[in-house]
C-alpha cells in the first residue's frame, strides 16, 4: 500500500478574488454554508422560500419569517460586503505571524474601529468552532513550555515557562486531524 499524503493547497488572493469576486457569489457561498441540504426556515422547518433580492433577504413561504445569510452568524447586522467578510476570514486565518487590525483595516479598506471587532468575532467563531471537534482514533500527546528565555536558567519541569499540553488526534490512516492545546 502506498504512503500518499493528503494535500492542502492555500488559494491565492486572485484565485479568491475570481471566486468570490461578487456578492452573488459571496451570498451563494454563505448560502450553501447556512443551509447545506437547501434553505430550511428556522421558525417553521419550511423549505420553500421567496428571495427578495432588493433587501438580499430569504422570506419563509409558510410563516413569512425573514432573514440573510447573515441571521444568526457572526456577520449578523454587518454593514460590510459580504467580500470583504470573505477577505477579512482569508487573511485572519492565513496570515502565518498574525495580523494586525490596522493592517486588516488598510488591506480591506475598512476602519480601525470595524476591523478590531471583525477580527474579535472571527477569533470568536474560531474558539466555538475548536470546542465542538473531539479528539478520536489514535491520539498522541506530548507536552512543551513556551515563553520567553526562562529567567531561572532552567529547562523542563524546573522552568519557569509556561507548559502546554499538546494532543493530536490522527485517522485510521495516521494523517493528523485535530489537534488541541491546553495551558
Amino acid at each position: 500500500m502506498a504512503n500518499t499524503k493528503q494535500k492542502y493547497t492555500q488559494l491565492s488572493t486572485t484565485q479568491l478574488f475570481e471566486l468570490y469576486g461578487t456578492e452573488d457569489t459571496c451570498r451563494t457561498f454563505f448560502f450553501n454554508l447556512k443551509w447545506p441540504e437547501g434553505y430550511v426556515c428556522r421558525e417553521c422547518s419550511h423549505t420553500q422560500y421567496n428571495y427578495i433580492k432588493t433587501r438580499s433577504l430569504f422570506q419563509c413561504k409558510c410563516c413569512v419569517k425573514q432573514e440573510t445569510v447573515c441571521t444568526h452568524t457572526i456577520m449578523q447586522d454587518t454593514k460590510l460586503p459580504l467580500f470583504t467578510w470573505i477577505l477579512g476570514l482569508y487573511y485572519v486565518t492565513t496570515s502565518k505571524q498574525g495580523i494586525s487590525s490596522e493592517c486588516l483595516a488598510e488591506i480591506l479598506g475598512i476602519s480601525t474601529k470595524a476591523s478590531r471587532l471583525m477580527m474579535r468575532k472571527i477569533r470568536y467563531a474560531m474558539e466555538v468552532s475548536n470546542e465542538t471537534f473531539t479528539l478520536a482514533d489514535t491520539i498522541e500527546m506530548d507536552g512543551t513550555y513556551v515563553g520567553s528565555p526562562s529567567k531561572n536558567g532552567k529547562r523542563g519541569l524546573g522552568t519557569d515557562k509556561t507548559p502546554v499540553l499538546i494532543s493530536l488526534s490522527l485517522d485510521k490512516g495516521l494523517y493528523p486531524k485535530y489537534l488541541q492545546m491546553n495551558i
